[in-house]
């Protein structure tokens, strides 16, 4: 299994110690199209470091799916967390995509410990991807981070500063063949 390309998640404030300063929130997304005739299996796996954590003070690690449909289908944390580390068993129809998420989520009001008005609890995990699909798939990959920056308020509110999004280089290019 080779890894297909590098990502990082991350929960935390964006200069810690520091009252009154963004939070930031960056997760990893990967967009896989099937480009083949027949249905395609996939795993989307992940090594780690440090290991993914599935909750730490007010953080949360959040998996998901997006079928072709658009469906939105919270993938277990038990089972994304069961060796090998990632979302398995997804199958992928012909000329369908499905979108993969893995970020950190703080859960407003739930911080153990602020400066001011911004949360300290934070949490990142990196490291690198692998896919595997069943034999005979011819996959399009895009690989990208997303970062959401807020504020909170004395209050706990929460508001948005601003949003990212850049991508991240497949290794070996868009094209996965199994």
């Amino acid at each position: 299994m080779n890894p297909i390309t590098s990502f990082e998640v991350l929960s935390q404030p964006v200069a810690p110690g520091i009252p009154d300063v963004p939070y930031v929130t960056q997760g990893f997304f990967l967009q896989i199209s099937n480009l083949g005739t027949n249905p395609s299996k996939v795993d989307v796996l992940f090594t780690a470091t440090p290991a993914f954590v599935k909750v730490s003070a007010g953080v949360s690690l959040f998996t998901n799916v997006i079928n072709a449909a658009g469906t939105i289908t919270q993938y277990p944390v038990a089972t994304f967390l069961t060796a090998p580390v990632g979302i398995k068993a997804q199958t992928i129809a012909p000329g369908a995509t499905f979108l993969f998420g893995v970020q950190y989520i703080l859960a407003p009001g739930t911080s153990e410990s602020t400066i001011a008005s911004t949360p300290q609890d934070a949490i990142g995990t990196r490291g690198t991807v692998a896919l595997n699909a069943t034999a005979g798939s011819l996959l399009a990959l895009l690989a990208t981070t997303r970062q959401v920056f807020t504020n909170y308020t004395a209050l706990g509110q929460v508001q948005d500063v601003t949003e990212a999004a850049y991508v991240v280089p497949i290794f070996n290019g868009p094209i996965f063949e199994a």
